[in-house]
């Protein structure tokens, strides 16, 4: 076989080409896997410290793949085991976090892929499932966008920390750690003598921190904080109500005397511009998933332009509604009424845009529907008809881009994003035309 040479330069030679050709093999019986691990073994074990940092840091093709991204592309789960469990045994080595020439991780690959098992894996080692590529998109979104629901079930995890004083018995942990491994939607991920870190599915770790607040009820031994995935604590809204997390979604109707201070200032805002109209209600959206990917997003913004968030207009369909308030707002259905400054979703920076019926069309009763939504502006351009995703700041450095596109840069009146978790429908509001005198 004769050499390769990637694209950074660096030649590819011997036991290294055959490391490469193994990853990209797709076993398929059990007896693929077992050639397939035997001859890793063999081709592993002659790589010193050194030589295992040069062959997992090397880049293969035009696409920049590391041998950990042929191997999660090939759903190759023999490999991609035997490669990380090589990567723990040289300590400086974080090959899960390389990226290729579009700044996607393994994980990205076999989220689009498909391969659930090998997701399974990287996430056990520790790999980001908020890191993004050079469009903004995280292995979660690119999980939703091909349609692998049970890969978007695994990726859609959140972080549990338990912060244990001194005085913790052992006996009391061993006891919630049991409880915890029992539930199929989380998993230990570290444990110490001062820490319990748990992963799994939102509605199942905010049942298993109320179960630990009983348990614990007079002893007060543990500081229970709801984390994002990087660490940053994040909390929920202060005014939402108590969520049944079997629903997992709660639409809570805002009572003009008992919610008059929140009910007032959406109706004054709303009012400013929308005349001649009887509303309603106007309903609390409370999506804690959904609303943690935005606080998420938010985090990430907030490191590059302070004043990133907006509170904007966005007109629906009374058949729409159930949709936007479990998913948020998908760029998939970009178009339906208009995409003239590109593919995203719009919001609008005065309500009375949205509220006319192109955008909010009236149902059987007259009733018509549009969301007040927090919207993460960030930078931004003008945008243009046919684009998927904002345009590069600099034109000779394509992988930053702005984050949303504007109708115009001067006083815009509207914005337009491409990232689903990007903008988040905090209130609904049900109106219709006043009756005439």
């Amino acid at each position: 076989m004769g050499n390769s040479i990637g694209d950074s330069g660096q030649r590819l030679l011997g036991d290294e080409v055959k490391l490469y050709d193994m990853c990209r093999k797709k076993p398929t019986t059990d007896a693929d896997r077992c050639t397939i691990l035997q001859e890793l073994k063999d081709i592993l074990k002659d790589f010193d410290g050194e030589g295992l940092k040069k062959a997992f840091k090397a880049h293969h093709g035009m696409n920049c793949y590391t041998v950990l991204h042929i191997a999660a592309m090939s759903n190759n789960l023999c490999a991609v085991n035997l490669l990380l469990e090589k990567c723990i045994e040289a300590k400086s080595m974080k090959p899960i976090e390389a990226t290729d020439s579009g700044l996607q991780t393994a994980l990205h690959k076999a989220s689009k892929e498909g391969h659930k098992d090998v997701v399974r894996v990287l996430l056990q080692y520790g790999a980001d499932e908020t890191a993004e590529d050079m469009y903004g998109r995280t292995p979660l979104e690119l999980a939703k966008e091909y349609n692998h629901d049970e890969i978007y079930q695994l990726l859609d995890t959140k972080s549990l920390i338990l912060q244990l004083l001194p005085d913790t018995s052992q006996e009391l942990l061993d006891n919630c750690v049991d409880k915890l491994c029992a539930k199929d939607l989380m998993r230990v991920v570290c444990l110490t003598k001062d820490c319990l870190r748990v992963r799994g599915d939102l509605g199942a770790i905010l049942e298993f921190k109320a179960e630990l607040q009983t348990m614990l009820l007079y002893k007060s031994c543990y500081e229970v904080q709801l984390r994002l995935p990087n660490g940053h604590a994040v909390e929920l809204p202060a005014e939402w109500d108590i969520i049944d997390l079997k629903e997992g979604v709660k639409r809570v109707k805002l009572d003009k005397d008992r919610d008059k201070v929140e009910y007032d200032k959406i109706k004054d805002a709303f009012g400013a511009t929308v005349k001649s109209v009887q509303i309603i209600a106007i309903e609390r959206i409370q999506n804690p998933a959904l609303y943690l990917q935005y606080a998420a997003k938010k985090y990430t913004m907030e490191q590059k332009c302070a004043d990133c968030e907006k509170l904007l207009y966005h007109g629906t369909t009374k058949e729409a509604i159930e949709k936007i308030n479990v998913q948020g707002f998908n760029r998939c259905f970009a178009g339906q009424n208009a995409a003239v400054y590109g593919n995203g979703v719009y919001f609008a920076v005065k309500a009375s845009y949205s509220a006319g019926a192109t955008y909010s069309k009236p149902d059987s009763e007259g009733h018509k529907h549009i969301y007040v939504c927090l919207v993460l502006t960030g930078s931004y351009t003008a945008g243009k008809q046919g684009m998927k995703v904002p345009p590069p700041k600099d034109p000779e450095n394509e992988a930053v881009l702005f984050d949303s596109v504007v109708d115009k840069t001067t006083d815009p009146s509207m914005f337009i994003v491409f990232h689903d978790s990007q903008a988040y429908p905090k209130y609904l509001i049900t109106f219709k035309e006043a009756a005439s005198n």
